[in-house]
């Protein structure tokens, strides 16, 4: 691989009507420090891009759902190092040729590649630069709407086994408060009403004791159909209040620091 000193402390030699030495020294001298500050560059964006799959490497074991985004996080960030790799490489070889090219061209000509390679390698570095970062901006993005969708999906799903086991204990509730009869009292209600209908008369006060009983089992059929009704639609109105701030939500690893 060609190395920044190479280029800066290679000589040539010299014929009549030849190169200006001081040039082309010059020339490779600004090659070699624009070649250095791209491998400082392309170190730095590794560096960025190790510390963010760290980062990501960190989610792994608090929740199933963040595995697809940080495996795509993972594959981008090697597909950046890799372009960013190739691209350095392709500026090395590119150094390279023009080496051999400047020996066959004026000074003229020395000084307008001077001034197209300057203005490539910045340009190069600039869409790198701006290209890394907005990758980086998608993949934190993705991560926080991940775990702000998983936390909204357990909390509603707290939010239906609460209501849900409210409903059943005022159902139980209910039912044990029905009034039964004693064994007497069976005794008796089966005596008295089984001679009003073999003698087929009509008691008043018999009449009203029966709408009373009545109308206690009406009332208990229309709560329970209510119950019912919610129960089977799943439409409920949640007895916790959701949380508007998504700092607020604690699961995983958060949940457990918070503990210690």
């Amino acid at each position: 691989m060609l190395e920044p000193d190479k280029i800066r402390n290679k000589r040539f030699g010299t014929a009549k009507n030849g190169l200006n030495p001081v040039d082309v020294t010059e020339f490779l001298a600004d090659c070699a420090d624009e070649i250095e500050r791209l491998r400082a560059q392309n170190a730095e964006n590794e560096e960025k891009i190790r510390k963010l799959v760290e980062k990501i490497n960190e989610y792994r074991d608090d929740e199933e759902a963040i595995k697809s985004a940080m495996i795509h996080a993972q594959k981008e960030s090697n597909k950046l190092i890799n372009d960013a790799k190739a691209k350095a490489r392709d500026l090395i070889d590119s150094a390279k040729t023009e080496q051999v090219r400047l020996q066959e061209t004026n000074s003229e000509e020395i000084e307008r590649i001077k001034k197209e390679h300057h203005a490539n390698v910045d340009a190069l570095l600039k869409q790198l630069k701006e290209e890394t970062s907005a990758e980086i901006e998608s993949i934190k993005a993705e991560l926080t709407a991940e775990q702000i969708e998983l936390a909204r999906a357990k909390a509603e799903t707290t939010y239906f086994k609460s209501t849900l086991l409210d409903l059943y204990t005022q159902q139980i509730k209910l039912i044990t408060e029905v009034p039964e009869m004693s064994d007497e009292e069976l005794d008796e209600y089966e005596t008295q009403y089984g001679e009003y209908y073999d003698d087929e008369e009509y008691y008043e006060d018999d009449e009203e004791y029966y709408d009373e009983e009545q109308a206690a089992l009406d009332e208990e059929a229309e709560k329970q159909k209510h119950y019912d009704e919610v129960i089977n639609t799943a439409s409920f109105t949640p007895v916790i209040n959701l949380p508007t701030n998504t700092s607020e939500l604690r699961f995983g690893r958060n949940s457990a620091d918070e503990k210690r």
